[in-house]
């Protein structure tokens, strides 16, 4: 009987040998919370499509004909929101206008993620808050000086998708409105931005 017991204890696992169930829970929950990461971080860095709600994903993304988004960027690493809204941008503005002024033109301040916090004025800041979400660059002719820019103008106001245009020294500010376009046009003067958009021939 004594042997019998013996082996019956032998057989039986002592308390520190059995399994732990916390344990093996534990790292089940932290296999799927590493799957979960994963699985997030990859959708953080996919292209929402243009002009689409952000539950429908069937229009295709727009593929950008004359300006690329790292001429934007100026490699400045953006996340989807803004990369969507510069999509945006070329799509509706920057293309468009490239393909019927006919020359290259050159995006001389892009995004500018910063530009919120910068010393400006904040008339300066508002006005030209697209240089911070994508939705707004700095552009120049690569030649023919204030004429070539004027011609610009007079094409973005026959196209009529942006939503703001600044006066520069030798360049313009341009920006796109998602929820719609307004068309106007202004020239900074004494520490605010004068509505020019009747007569901003005069101004350049």
């Amino acid at each position: 009987m004594e042997t019998i017991n013996q082996q019956q204890t032998a057989e039986q696992p002592t308390e520190q040998s059995k399994p732990n169930k916390l344990f093996y829970l534990g790292i089940g929950l932290l296999a799927i919370g590493g799957i979960a990461y994963l699985f997030n971080r990859n959708k953080s860095n996919a292209v929402l499509p243009v002009d689409s709600a952000e539950n429908n994903v069937n229009v295709k993304p727009y593929k950008p004909k004359y300006f690329k988004i790292k001429e934007v960027t100026k490699n400045k690493q953006v996340n989807i929101v803004t990369q969507n809204n510069i999509l945006l941008l070329i799509k509706h503005v920057l293309d468009p206008l490239r393909k019927a002024f006919g020359s290259p033109i050159l995006i001389s301040k892009g995004y500018t993620p910063h530009w919120l916090n910068m010393p400006h004025l904040p008339i300066i800041t508002q006005t030209k808050k697209g240089l911070a979400n994508g939705l707004g660059v700095e552009i120049r002719p690569q030649k023919g000086g204030h004429k070539a820019l004027k011609r610009i103008i007079q094409i973005a106001k026959q196209q009529g998708n942006f939503d703001v245009i600044t006066l520069e020294n030798n360049s313009i500010y341009i920006a796109y409105n998602p929820n719609g376009g307004k068309q106007r046009i202004y020239k900074y003067s004494s520490n605010t931005y004068l509505n020019v958009t009747n007569d901003w021939q005069k101004f350049i």
